[in-house]
């Protein structure tokens, strides 16, 4: 896709079903970043009922945080540690 620069993820599963998903994603610029941030928060609104950038479904809560020109997108079973994820995969 253009202005995307790359990214990483990592899934992880408990043995108790809970599950971490974090996806780092590198773009081109910030407006490129500011690009994906706003549509992965509307498209997360879809599936969900809360209100982006923190989002709660049933299975667990969802953050989109940006830094720059990376965005963090996690997935975690509360909505504190999904924001602290986000944070420390920004180096913040």
């Amino acid at each position: 896709a253009a202005g995307w620069g790359g990214g990483r993820y990592r899934y992880y599963q408990r043995s108790d079903g809970s599950v971490l998903l974090v996806m780092l994603l590198v773009w081109d610029s910030s407006i490129d970043a500011d690009e994906f941030s706003s549509a992965m928060g509307t498209s997360l609104e879809v599936f969900t009922t809360g209100k982006a950038p923190r989002l709660s479904s049933v299975d667990g809560a969802w953050s989109v945080e940006q830094h720059g020109n990376n965005v963090a997108v996690v997935l975690s079973p509360d909505a504190m540690q999904t924001a602290t994820v986000a944070d420390l995969v920004l180096g913040l």
